[in-house]
């Protein structure tokens, strides 16, 4: 019914839920994408303007680090 839909009675799984949390593997693995990213940036980018992009990739890698590691911690809790 489309009563059901607002009203919270609905069947439901709980992928997909919001408040269902993160999955800590996947946040993990695109921090480490992130981080390799921005090192190789840093490594192989030849130019003096080099490092503002490789400090930027490395800092959204860090960004998703903290968040698998609040997932991991989420999880472990319920």
């Amino acid at each position: 019914m489309a009563g059901d839909r607002y009203s919270g009675r609905g069947s439901r799984s709980g992928a997909g839920q919001p408040g269902s949390g993160a999955v800590p593997l996947i946040l993990g693995i695109v921090a480490a994408i992130w981080i390799v990213g921005g090192v190789a940036l840093g490594l192989y980018v030849h130019g003096s303007w080099r490092y503002i992009p490789a400090i930027f990739a490395c800092g959204i890698g860090v960004l998703f680090l903290r968040s698998a590691a609040g997932a991991y911690v989420q999880r472990l809790k319920s």
